[in-house]
């Protein structure tokens, strides 16, 4: 395994990356794009 690939996978299991506020804006964002789809009454 080459240094790039071993600091890469050391980058993925690194938890304090990930950006929590955005883990319950993803099914806002589905919610209103169903909302945009329908049709108007």
């Amino acid at each position: 395994m080459t240094p790039a690939s071993r600091q890469a996978l050391e980058g993925l299991r690194d938890l304090t990356m990930l950006k929590w506020y955005l883990i319950p804006l993803i099914p806002d964002t589905f919610y209103i794009h169903t909302l945009e789809g329908e049709p108007a009454p």
